[in-house]
């Protein structure tokens, strides 16, 4: 019995020696985990921001750069003369630079301009190349190649006396998240056609 009473004498002094946290303890305690908590937001919040911001610039450069691998590969090969004969084939830039005609490699009549906001081709019915087998045909990207985007502008012009007289100059400028993006591809014509600006219709 003697044991058992110092045991207990024993245990219940070190209860009494084990304090509580103080409510300024706690007060603190919650205060230093507010604080991390409101930085680490910061952080995160930040770095969401950033790797948004990226995302556009990447999905803004890839739709771009599809648009302009499509208008390049058509632009590239415009012939200069039609089949069967030694007529000067041209191509031709309209005034305001939104819509450029050119006879391409199968020698059929192509404009290139936008339509509600997207990429427009159209293939005219009767080229040179056709005989009139085909009617006019429109060929556009599909809408999930976009990624939310839409041209906001699309505007060829012949670049200044520095460069050779057949290359064109394509100005793409974006629209959608994250705000307005601006391309620009220099096209070499290798047949080297007549490049001229005139009212198109």
């Amino acid at each position: 019995m003697k044991h058992r009473g110092n045991d207990f004498r024993r245990k219940k002094g070190l209860l009494r020696q084990k304090k509580g946290a103080t409510l300024v303890e706690l007060v603190v305690t919650f205060v230093l985990i507010a604080i991390f908590a409101v930085g680490t937001c910061q952080i995160v919040a930040t770095s969401l921001k950033t790797y948004y911001q990226i995302r556009n610039v990447e999905h803004a450069q890839q739709v771009s750069d599809t648009i302009l691998d499509k208008i390049t590969g058509e632009l590239s090969g415009a012939q200069n003369k039609y089949p069967g004969s030694n007529t000067q084939a041209s191509v031709s830039i309209a005034q305001d630079g939104k819509t450029i005609e050119f006879q391409d490699k199968n020698f059929s009549e192509v404009s290139i301009s936008t339509k509600n906001d997207l990429l427009l081709l159209h293939y005219k019915a009767g080229g040179h190349g056709q005989n009139g087998a085909f009617k006019d045909t429109d060929w556009t990207f599909d809408q999930a190649v976009y990624m939310d985007y839409t041209i906001a502008s699309l505007t060829f012009t012949q670049p200044g006396n520095d460069y050779p007289r057949n290359i064109i100059q394509v100005d793409l400028t974006l629209e959608g998240p994250g705000g307005r993006y601006d391309h620009t591809r220099y096209v070499s014509c290798y047949n080297r056609p007549i490049i001229e600006q005139q009212t198109i219709t």
